[in-house]
């Protein structure tokens, strides 16, 4: 907000140094000619005023920018350690770079057993997209799956009321397709939307696994995700595990004050515990 005042101050006062120029420019035309040095001399400061005015509207601006491109990047190394091997250096100017953040990310599976090794996974998603740049950005929310898990993609939308959308699949159907690009993955793609800088955008999912009963998977994220909450309903005799959670509960796993960047995971792991045998009874003699 600072930084906003700032720059409307400056621009007010580039305007201002313009409209003064021009105002000499004019004003020298109503003096007499017997001011010579009155004229020159306006004319003069008039027109140095206007030279500043459009080299402040339009050079001095790009300037400013590519300084602060260059500073920003020299400083990089500074920040990160030169020590560290560029592959991570690149890998972290990515991230700094990031423009598209998930809030308020809530999952909840439910595993219901089909046969002794078999299990329906139904995994329902919501979360919050923000867009933290300066500037309007189109979008496609999506949800990946893994082919051999048989996936139904059921429904993708998205509740922001200016980009609301729906999709829904038909009776026994899915809306996700094979990925054109990675063999083997199952892609469900929402309509694009236009993202307005810091604004929110209610986005949610539902889809369906087919798994065994001791099994796996993984949440993975494709965006930087914070305060993440994972819930699992399941028959009593299963037993679910979920590591790095700061609060658990028995079915619930909350990551609240941890941030998820791109391409980093949470493994949900389930089994059915093993029944815990009687002791053996010992004859009374």
């Amino acid at each position: 907000m600072e930084i906003e005042k700032q720059e409307v101050k400056f621009w007010c006062i580039l305007g201002a140094t313009a409209f003064v120029g021009i105002g000499l420019f004019i004003g020298v035309n109503y003096l007499p000619s017997a001011r010579t040095l009155r004229r020159s001399l306006g004319l003069s400061v008039g027109e140095a005023l206007v030279v500043a005015a459009v080299l402040g509207f339009t050079v001095d601006r790009y300037i400013k920018a590519f300084l602060v491109r260059k500073a920003s990047v020299d400083l990089f190394k500074y920040l990160v350690g030169y020590k560290l091997p560029e592959e991570i250096q690149n890998r972290l100017r990515d991230l700094m770079g990031t423009y598209l953040i998930r809030k308020n990310y809530h999952v909840v599976y439910t595993l219901t057993p089909e046969s002794d090794n078999q299990m329906l996974l139904d995994v329902r998603y919501s979360f919050l997209l923000q867009n933290i740049s300066t500037v309007t950005i189109s979008h496609e929310p999506r949800v990946e799956t893994e082919k051999h898990d048989n996936p139904r993609i059921l429904e993708l939308r998205c509740d922001e009321k200016d980009s609301h959308f729906l999709k829904v699949a038909d009776a026994g159907g899915t809306i996700g397709t094979e990925s054109s690009t990675v063999p083997g993955v199952i892609v469900g793609i929402g309509e694009k939307i236009d993202l307005v800088p810091q604004r929110l955008y209610p986005i949610s999912g539902h889809y369906q696994l087919r798994v065994p009963s001791n099994h796996s998977e993984t949440l993975s994220f494709l965006h930087p995700t914070v305060d993440v909450t994972v819930r699992v309903e399941c028959p009593d005799d299963f037993q679910v595990v979920i590591d790095g959670a700061a609060v658990t509960t028995p079915k619930m796993w909350q990551f609240g004050g941890h941030a998820f960047l791109t391409s980093e995971h949470v493994r949900i792991r389930w089994f059915k515990a093993a029944e815990s045998s009687a002791p053996p009874q010992v004859p009374k003699m």
